[in-house]
């Protein structure tokens, strides 16, 4: 029984890390917008690093406005990453 046990675990935690390694790169949309989202105080290159960890899917989520859900190609958005709608800048009238 505590072999069943101990194989029932390997393969469930050998499938958990198939899991998180992505086996295609990023879509270019959901790339640029991740690039375009880079924060200023991180480099270019350790931004890059960033990204490719799995884990920054759900920890760095892509900010969309209503306007680049208008006039992008939501198809080619890359859905391992998490979306969220934020309003538009400049939008809110001065009252």
């Amino acid at each position: 029984m505590m072999r069943y046990l101990f194989i029932l675990t390997a393969t469930l935690f050998a499938s958990a890390l198939m899991a998180q390694s992505p086996k295609e790169p990023l879509k270019p949309l959901t790339l640029q917008l991740l690039m375009a989202q880079r924060p200023p105080t991180i480099s270019v290159h350790d931004w890059q690093k960033v990204i490719a960890n799995p884990a920054s899917a759900t920890l760095y989520p892509i900010q969309l406005s209503q306007a680049m859900l208008d006039t992008l190609d939501a198809t080619a958005l890359d859905i391992r990453w998490q979306y969220v709608m934020v309003e538009e800048r400049g939008s809110l009238e001065r009252k």
